[in-house]
């Protein structure tokens, strides 16, 4: 399996270790370059294309903001959440942070005119140079130029045209009609013979969407703005859809002839903790079915309630309780907290699963409960954990034995990861 994505985040590596627990080989291909070394199937596309291995970057931590190259007298200052670059008043550049975006480390800078319009974007990757540069007119893209840790140009993307150009000590080294051509070249070059794509972006998707014929690609549809693009794209056939938004899935039925199928993550994360449990629930809206019965009817139990959004009065009356902590507009970081914290996660919201919660909650060695009328995930839920509304006192008695007895919840543990190992397994078989 070969995953061709940006850049080589948490997530990424996750799928990473999916596929790999799956039993199957994979590579990582990068646009950004990898900063990676310690993984030798994880590079960086056009690192490995021009050979780059043999440069010795003196960047080794990424770019604080103040130390920008700038035309002399220009300064850099603060601005608000992000960084700004002035000459004297006039505004000339936006700084955007990495995250966390406290330590103000440079992500990517937004050059514009006198009318405000961004012509450049330049991006900064973890080590703390410049590895790209867009060039924009009329606020779209016309051209790429990816950069060394030494600030030379490699590659050439013509957006308009598709055509790459690749330099060798600042020298056109080929020139290729296609990013088809270039990647089945680069392919060729890294001695992957593995035939099966997976990509993450439609802009991804566009670019080596003409090798359908040779290779198997998957692409994840994940977010509302990539299905947005993915409904204006021609993207009719021979493709291999993940995604778990039935709305979504329903529209590539309807519309398409590629095969559409639910993502799974399973790199099992083993939790290392007994005694008293702790129960997360996460919701979009104040709908969350017995919720209060729940809290009453187990008091020993801890429940963490989190939302994207702000709470109504509804949730937030739930305050009063002691064993109850409210997270309304919950980060990303607190997310990843509240996961590896808690070891029972409740699905009991109504209407829609949010952040793949079920199968999150599966990998992190958290037993799941949920009712007839809510649950999210029966592919990977257990059945006799499932109750009707009207047997809530069962729920309350199942969840009293995985609190009080360990043998029970590492039983309940394993039964889940089978289940899940049995699901993902059909991710990318024909």
């Amino acid at each position: 399996m070969i995953i061709l994505a940006k850049e080589y985040t948490d997530f990424i590596k996750r799928i990473k270790k999916t596929i790999n627990n799956m039993g199957k080989s994979c590579f990582v291909c990068t646009l950004m370059p990898n900063t990676d070394h310690d993984a030798d199937d994880v590079f960086g596309f056009y690192d490995r294309y021009i050979n780059d291995e043999n440069v010795k970057s003196a960047h080794t931590k990424e770019l604080y903001y103040a130390f920008i190259k700038l035309p002399e007298w220009w300064a850099v200052c603060a601005d608000g959440i992000n960084g700004a670059v002035y000459d004297n008043d006039v505004k000339k550049a936006s700084i955007y942070f990495s995250e966390p975006i406290e330590k103000r480390n440079v992500r990517s800078v937004e050059w514009h005119d006198e009318e405000n319009r961004v012509y450049r974007k330049d991006h900064y990757n973890k080590m703390g140079y410049k590895y790209c540069t867009e060039n924009l007119r009329s606020n779209k893209i016309i051209q790429r130029e990816f950069y060394d840790s030494e600030g030379n140009l490699v590659v050439l993307e013509q957006v308009m045209s598709g055509t790459y150009t690749v330099f060798e000590k600042n020298n056109i080294k080929k020139v290729y009609t296609s990013f088809a051509e270039l990647f089945k070249d680069i392919m060729t070059k890294a001695e992957i013979s593995d035939k099966n794509i997976v990509v993450f972006d439609v802009e991804e998707l566009e670019k080596i969407y003409g090798l359908r014929e040779e290779y198997s690609v998957t692409f994840y549809l994940n977010d509302d703005k990539q299905y947005e693009k993915f409904q204006k794209g021609e993207f009719k056939d021979k493709l291999r859809i993940l995604c778990n938004d039935k709305n979504k899935s329903d529209w590539i039925a309807r519309h398409t002839d590629c095969v559409c199928k639910r993502f799974y993550l399973y790199d099992k994360r083993e939790k290392n903790k007994s005694g008293i449990k702790k129960a997360l629930i996460f919701t979009d809206s104040d709908q969350l079915e017995m919720i209060e019965t729940l809290i009453t009817g187990i008091p020993d139990l801890e429940f963490y309630i989190a939302a994207w959004t702000l709470m109504s009065e509804k949730l937030l009356q739930f305050q009063d309780y002691e064993n109850v902590y409210l997270y309304p507009v919950v980060s990303e970081e607190k997310i990843k907290e509240l996961f590896d914290l808690c070891d029972i996660y409740l699905d009991i919201n109504h209407y829609n699963e949010v952040y793949d919660s079920t199968n999150l909650a599966v990998n992190n060695s958290m037993a799941v409960f949920a009712f007839e009328n809510t649950v999210h995930r029966r592919d990977i839920c257990l059945k006799k954990n499932i109750f009707e509304t009207a047997d809530y006192d069962k729920m309350i008695g199942r969840i009293k034995e995985t609190m009080f007895e360990e043998s029970i919840y590492q039983d309940l543990i394993k039964e889940q990861y089978k289940k899940l190992y049995i699901a993902a397994s059909g991710m990318f078989e024909e």
